[in-house]
């Protein structure tokens, strides 16, 4: 994937301005610990640079109590924090939500602030997309506060370490069907192969669907599937006695 977007930004850089390669657009990001909200309107991968920014800092009954608004905004490595161009900061009253100060300023550097770019940029992708790593990041930073949008990352994390026993589970279920003989049908075993696919599709689906509506845990239902497949394997092999 690295590969295609660093094709695709050399594509861009033809035609289009720096702050517009690897764009993405309308980036959110809720950093509960922190008790801080961000919002990006475009967010290019090209720059690392985040454009239309705001930040809300929140008080413990998620209050806002100051807003930061900038044209740019990027994470500075070298001084871990993050740096602001362009924007005012504003400061509410918490109790009436009305503005009491606003301030202007040129350039701002926040090092409190530590939130990853990187981070912000995985929320809202589809699972399917995401590889190992970053589906365990999301992983962790959805499960404290137990967001239910961590749920399909969650199963999609397990699924994947689950999958490591696939290529047994399916050798246990060969065996069986290898040992009936060479008068069978060939069409038998075709239709056999198509009937387990669909059988594995659905359990996954079924799990996947109850982890969503939280009535097993995600590392539960990643794993039902596999145990599903491994209990029809010992019953074939049961069969063969």
């Amino acid at each position: 994937r690295a590969l295609k977007e660093g094709l695709e930004f050399r594509r861009q850089a033809k035609t289009l301005p720096p702050d517009r390669i690897g764009a993405v657009n309308s980036v959110g990001f809720d950093n509960p610990s922190a008790r801080r909200m961000w919002f990006f309107n475009r967010y290019s991968k090209g720059t690392q640079r985040g454009y239309g920014v705001s930040v809300s800092e929140l008080d413990a009954e998620r209050r806002e109590t100051t807003r930061l608004v900038a044209g740019q905004a990027w994470y500075d490595e070298t001084k871990a924090g993050w740096m602001f161009k362009d924007g005012r900061e504003m400061t509410f009253s918490t109790e009436t939500g009305e503005l009491t100060a606003s301030v202007p300023f040129e350039e701002k550097f926040k090092a409190s602030y530590r939130e990853d770019p990187q981070l912000m940029l995985l929320i809202d992708r589809r699972a399917t997309d995401l590889s190992f790593h970053e589906l365990g990041r999301l992983r962790d930073y959805f499960e404290p506060t137990g967001n239910p949008k961590g749920v399909p990352y969650a199963v999609r994390y397990f699924q994947l370490i689950a999958t490591t026993l696939g290529p047994l589970i399916v050798i246990a279920i060969a065996i069986p069907f290898s040992v009936t003989g060479v008068r069978v049908n060939p069409a038998v075993g075709v239709s056999k192969s198509i009937g387990l696919f669909l059988l594995y599709y659905v359990m996954a689906n079924l799990a996947s669907s109850l982890a969503t509506k939280e009535i097993v845990e995600p590392d539960v239902a990643a794993w039902l599937p596999n145990i599903g497949m491994t209990a029809l394997a010992t019953w074939l092999f049961a069969r063969l006695r």
